[in-house]
């Protein structure tokens, strides 16, 4: 059971990233479901998960968050460009 799960959208090239949407228990799984059906790529991170989870929707990660989620967002891009 995944207990927590959050949508990021970053912006590289700003380096800005903020908090899309956040959710525990089964909206969490909703959200992963929801997620799959539309081919967009997880990145499942625990730990990560809760420190998201704190954020307020919309609201920037501070630079340290988004120093530490940075690389797994360009890993992202990369596979979404390749994407058919």
């Amino acid at each position: 059971m995944i207990k927590k799960a959050a949508a990021v959208k970053g912006d590289i090239e700003h380096k800005k990233a903020q908090v899309l949407s956040s959710a525990s228990g089964k909206l969490a799984e909703e959200m992963l479901k929801i997620a799959k059906e539309h081919n967009i790529n997880i990145h499942q991170d625990a730990n990560l998960a809760e420190v998201l989870s704190t954020l307020e929707v919309y609201e920037n990660l501070d630079d340290d968050l988004y120093e530490a989620v940075s690389s797994i967002l360009q890993e992202l891009y990369i596979i979404n460009k390749n994407l058919p």
